[in-house]
């Protein structure tokens, strides 16, 4: 499982060897869970540093001056210029770009993927929750955020705004947004209410 925040560029290069996958990470930040078979190996390439998995649970947070890997379960054997490092569970590594100082703040590790945590939906939606709206409409909000699906959730939105009440506009445009991690976009929707 790769989890991505929003804005991470990664891609996908084409296989070496069957028993390897790679990964660029150019940017961003990408939590991965692994249940690699024996042999098998994934490696995480970013502009600093790259990573052999050797362990289940890990996140790398890359920008352009620093890489920072942490570990949860299991270890990664972390490769630069200078050499190799292995970081262990509950460990942390960070990388600067070469010829930068690093400046280094201690963090919980569990607060570094955060944003990848999954909630259970606390709202659940129904047909009286959008009065003014045929029962098509509410059926297509309504399936769209039962179905996760936000993408399908703001093009139905754009299509039934002039018929929702301002507070089931910006109530359903935060969920959406939420259920995407963009916390400060939605809080300025709830703050409109």
């Amino acid at each position: 499982v790769m989890r991505l925040d929003q804005n991470t560029t990664v891609t996908f290069r084409v296989a070496r060897d069957e028993r390897a996958t790679w990964i660029d990470l150019l940017g961003g930040i990408a939590h991965f869970i692994s249940r690699l078979p024996r042999g098998f190996k994934l490696n995480v390439l970013t502009p600093f540093v790259n990573g052999t998995v050797e362990g289940t649970e890990f996140v790398f947070d890359v920008d352009p001056e620093r890489a920072i890997l942490t570990v949860f379960e299991g270890s990664m054997v972390a490769e630069t210029p200078d050499g190799q490092r292995e970081t262990a569970a509950g460990g942390q590594s960070v990388t600067a770009r070469p010829g930068q100082k690093l400046e280094v703040k201690p963090v919980t590790p569990r607060d570094a993927v955060q944003w990848a945590l999954y909630y259970p939906s606390i709202i659940d939606y129904r047909p009286t929750d959008f009065p003014g709206l045929t029962e098509e409409e509410v059926r297509r909000l309504i399936d769209a955020f039962r179905k996760s699906d936000v993408t399908a959730g703001f093009a139905v939105l754009d299509t039934v705004r002039p018929g929702m009440t301002e507070s089931a506009f910006r109530t359903y445009r935060a969920v959406l947004l939420l259920s995407v991690g963009q916390v400060e976009d939605a809080r300025k929707e709830l703050n409109g209410l």
